[in-house]
Parts: structure tokens; sequence; C-alpha cells
């Protein structure tokens, strides 16, 4: 078998010309490098097991980046109030010293999201107002603030 790697388009041609309506080994990977065969293997059985090999992974590959998708699609959905308030987020911000965690919010009825604080003792989004005092907020949806960029990979 092949000790090269091969790009999927020179896979697909090869098959398509060792398999295909041309019936023959013209335009293989195998004449454009004849040394690649083996007196022990037709270059069908190698090519097949190249190709099975590539399959295989791509299919782990995108397994992979399903995987990855789906955690970022749970970490970056608005969250209905009615399933759950930013509770966790809330209890994390305690145990760091602070009143209160942001979030970003949609307000009933808006057309864009706001950045709102939540107060977990008493279960309300608000935000402050110039004069210090509170402005409360009825929010449908919810998510937690994204992370800020790593430093040095802006």
């Amino acid at each position: 078998m092949s000790k090269r790697e091969f790009t999927p388009e020179e896979i697909a041609k090869s098959l398509e010309v060792c398999f295909g309506t041309y019936c023959g080994c013209g335009g293989c990977i195998y004449e454009v490098e004849p040394d690649l065969s083996s007196p022990e293997v037709d270059c069908r059985t190698d090519l097949v097991n190249i190709a099975a090999g590539t399959i295989k992974a791509q299919a782990k590959r995108i397994e992979e980046l399903e995987a990855e998708l789906a955690k970022l699609r749970e970490e970056n959905r608005w969250i209905p109030v009615a399933e759950r308030l930013p509770d966790e987020e809330y209890a994390a911000a305690l145990a760091k010293g602070f009143d209160d965690v942001e979030v970003i919010a949609m307000i009933e009825g808006a057309k864009e999201p706001t950045a709102l604080r939540y107060d977990g003792t008493v279960g309300v989004f608000f935000a402050v107002d110039d004069g210090d005092g509170l402005i409360l907020y009825r929010v449908a949806r919810w998510r937690s603030m994204p992370k800020g960029p790593e430093v040095g990979h802006e």
C-alpha cells in the first residue's frame, strides 16, 4: 500500500478512472507514480484501501467537528427565562465577590439585545441609570456574556 497521503481529489479521480466507465488505469495515481504499486497488491485493491482510510479519517474529523459545533451552539444559545434564570452564573459571580452578574438579554418587545445585570437574590434583571437608580426590565431570553479575546490572539 502507498506510503504517501493523497488528496481526496486524487483519490476520487483515481476511483473514477479505475472503477468507472474507463475501466483502465490511465490517469490514476499509479500511472502518475507507478513506483507506488507493489507486485503483491493490485492497484485497485490498494486504491480502495487508501480511499477507505481517507473516508474513516474524514468521518472521525466530521464527528469531532459536529461535537464541537453542538457544544458551541449550547454555550451560545438564547435561554428563555421560563426555562431557567442565570442563577448558576450569579452563584459563580458571588464566589468571585460580585453582587450581580452581567448577561446579554432580550427585553420583552425589544428588537436588539442589550447587556443587563442580574441579581439572583431577588431574581431581577436591571440596569443602573445615570442617577444611580435601578431600572428593572422584563426579559424574555438571556445568554451569558461571551468571553473576551485571549491576550495575544487578536
